[in-house]
Parts: C-alpha cells; sequence; structure tokens
C-alpha cells in the first residue's frame, strides 16, 4: 500500500496541473475530468486511511483549483512538482514512480490528440521523474 501524506498529494495537484495547462487552454472539461482521474487513480491506493488522512487527498483538488485559478503555467506547475519530487526522491519508490508516469500517460492521452504535444508533455514528465 502507498503511504502518501499532505505534501505528495499536493505534488500530485501540480503535477496534474502542469498536464492540463500545457496548451494553455485549460477548459472546465479537462478540470473536470482531472478530479475524477484524481480520486480514482489516487484515493483508491489507501482504502483504509483514517478520516483525517482523508481529509489531505482534499489537497490536491485545493491545488488545482488554486492554479486553475491563478491561471498559472505549465512550467511553473511542473517545476514546483519538480521541487518536490527531488526533495523527496528517497521516499519515492520504484513503484509509485510507475504509478506516477502511468498516470501522466494516462492523462495526457486522453486531454490531448496530438501525438506531438502528448510526448513532450510525458518528456518533460520523465525529465523530473527518472
Amino acid at each position: 500500500m502507498l503511504v502518501v501524506g499532505t505534501d505528495f498529494l499536493r505534488s500530485i495537484g501540480y503535477l496534474s496541473y502542469a498536464i492540463a495547462s500545457y496548451d494553455s487552454s485549460l477548459s472546465s472539461t479537462y478540470t473536470k475530468f482531472i478530479k475524477k482521474e484524481l480520486i480514482r487513480t489516487w484515493l483508491s491506493l489507501s482504502e483504509n486511511m483514517k478520516s483525517d488522512e482523508e481529509d489531505a487527498y482534499s489537497q490536491i483538488g485545493m491545488i488545482y483549483d488554486w492554479l486553475s485559478t491563478q491561471k498559472f503555467s505549465y512550467k511553473f506547475a511542473l517545476k514546483n512538482f519538480e521541487e518536490f519530487y527531488l526533495k523527496n526522491i528517497e521516499l519515492i519508490t520504484g513503484n509509485t514512480r510507475n504509478l506516477l508516469l502511468a498516470y501522466s500517460e494516462n492523462i495526457a492521452h486522453k486531454l490531448y490528440t496530438n501525438n506531438d504535444t502528448v510526448e513532450k508533455i510525458l518528456s518533460d514528465i520523465r525529465a523530473v521523474i527518472s
């Protein structure tokens, strides 16, 4: 089971926003889709969470909403994710890295039809996670 803290979950909010905002056309459709995927992917990892830990999952949505409202850039969001990742690299196991990559690929492929766009996003994320 993946043990996650609030900071990790916030970093997922930054990662999700970076993917969704890559082409600067962040729409409400993207936002709804991302939030569903966030819950489906990350909340389901820890079925036996205490109620206070469950509240931490709202951190993902709050960060995403804040970034969206402030209209921060793809680079800003990805940089914040990268800073967290590098500070905590020893805690992020191979399984977690694989899940982050799979999650990123899933989101990118569902949001963008242009393969060049998807590959650019994934290349940037792989550069951080590898």
